[in-house]
């Protein structure tokens, strides 16, 4: 695809994932799979999404060697990796900083942006007002909990837009209703 030829193989991503409710040794928990995974180039040239339960394994495929990708919390993010030749991890207390993989012969770095700016994503644009200035930009609305296991293997489901933010905690309120309907 021709990110072999960057020069600077630098990326942010960031992981979706669904709960699927699992039986182990006879107790009923939940795990969280990973549906689908953005990237972003640092320049924003390059912008893939994978798509499926093993998009994991797709990103990885896709990284060209000597990347490095930042997720923003990869404490979370990195453990849907470890499965996909991890070599080594830094970390602090329960936090990845670093993993390092090994994969198909290529070596990929992950890093944590959460460790360098640990606040919310929300919150950058009034943190960074300056860089920010006279943008609108905000997080985006997403019903993470709208999307289980059942709907997410479904393919063809289509949701109720009324009913995504029921199942939020805390619930969305009607502004926030209002503002994910202006952004579809």
């Amino acid at each position: 695809e021709g990110n072999e030829d960057k020069e600077d193989n630098i990326y942010y991503a960031d992981f979706e994932t669904c709960s699927q409710n699992i039986t182990i040794n006879g107790i009923n928990t939940q795990q969280e799979r990973a549906f689908m995974v953005c990237i972003q180039s640092l320049d924003g040239t390059v912008k893939h999404t994978f798509k499926g339960f093993d998009c994991a394994e797709q990103l990885m495929d896709y990284l060209p060697t000597k990347s490095i990708v930042y997720f923003h919390n990869l404490g979370f993010d990195g453990r849907l990796l470890m499965k996909h030749g991890v070599k080594s991890n830094i970390m602090k207390g329960s936090k990845i900083i670093t993993q390092k993989h090994e994969y198909k012969g290529k070596h990929i770095t992950f890093k944590d942006s959460y460790s360098v700016f640990p606040q919310k994503l929300a919150s950058f644009p009034k943190a960074f007002k300056k860089e920010f200035q006279g943008l609108n930009i905000q997080k985006e609305l997403f019903p993470y909990r709208y999307y289980s296991y059942d709907r997410v293997i479904c393919g063809n489901c289509i949701g109720v837009i009324s009913e995504c933010g029921n199942d939020e905690i805390p619930k969305w309120t009607e502004n926030k209703e209002n503002n994910l309907k202006l952004t579809l």
